[in-house]
């Protein structure tokens, strides 16, 4: 299920229990409180089976403002009308906010979480990156004293001029063949080049919306860290040189 297929069940359940809400408060007659709860449970039931939540309190009350419509007594539900509003959509919003987060790392959620809370997005993604060269310096035994960033830490971690891959088979794509683990290094290369320069030299000005692109990318170079491996022959990634090519190569700019 696509986050923003979520999103869009989460808006109609929302707009669906504010109809039915609406209506019940100014009793409207029990064949249209019937419908529109017809409409609001089903809406409730796909966001259940998508996100796992659980809703049973918001179904609970929507099957008694029917109930007591239909018996003649439509004040009997005044609290359920108050509980759907100010405790059960709640619930749901936050169901479908901590499904959301399940899509990211927890430590980059971790990592970027109190500048996202503060709308801080130009922050929020130098500490995307902050964390992603840190698990990248952690896996090629990188000291933070020698001070590599960007391309320079990511032709540490995966040299051009190594023979066996870097990247295993497990997790993301299995087995990469040698263009594929190349394409991997580029991506690594790409994202720090652009995304993370620019944060680190200049304000950017991400909107909330290219903030998360950004940060979902950088969870995608922290999934093939995970595939992450040493040589298979052996060879410390520490031996080459600052940008990862061996002392016989030409050496890359950063």
């Amino acid at each position: 299920m696509l986050s923003f297929e979520v999103h869009r069940q989460l808006a109609d359940l929302i707009a669906s229990v504010n109809r039915l809400t609406t209506a019940a408060a100014d009793r409207a007659p029990a064949e249209e409180i019937a419908l529109l709860a017809d409409v609001a449970e089903a809406n409730a039931t796909d966001l259940a089976s998508a996100t796992g939540a659980e809703l049973g309190n918001l179904m609970r009350h929507i099957w008694w403002i029917r109930k007591n419509h239909r018996a003649g007594r439509p004040e009997a539900s005044d609290g359920d009308i108050a509980d759907l509003r100010e405790r059960d959509l709640i619930v749901a919003i936050d169901a479908v906010t901590a499904w959301s987060a399940t899509f990211l790392s927890s430590a980059l959620v971790e990592a970027v979480e109190g500048s996202w809370r503060a709308e801080q997005y130009d922050a929020a993604v130098r500490d995307a990156f902050v964390h992603l060269e840190r698990r990248m310096r952690d896996l090629a035994a990188v000291e933070p004293r020698e001070g590599l960033t960007g391309r320079r830490l990511v032709n540490r971690l995966l040299p051009t001029n190594g023979g066996a891959g870097h990247l295993g088979d497990q997790g993301l794509l299995g087995h990469l063949t040698d263009g594929e683990q190349g394409g991997a290094r580029d991506l690594l290369n790409g994202a720090v080049s652009l995304f993370r320069n620019a944060s680190a030299h200049r304000q950017t000005a991400y909107s909330r919306a290219e903030a998360e692109d950004v940060i979902h990318l950088v969870n995608l170079c922290l999934r093939l860290m995970d595939k992450y491996r040493r040589p298979d022959n052996g060879a410390d990634p520490s031996h080459a040189t600052a940008d990862g090519s061996s002392p016989s190569s030409p050496s890359s700019t950063s």
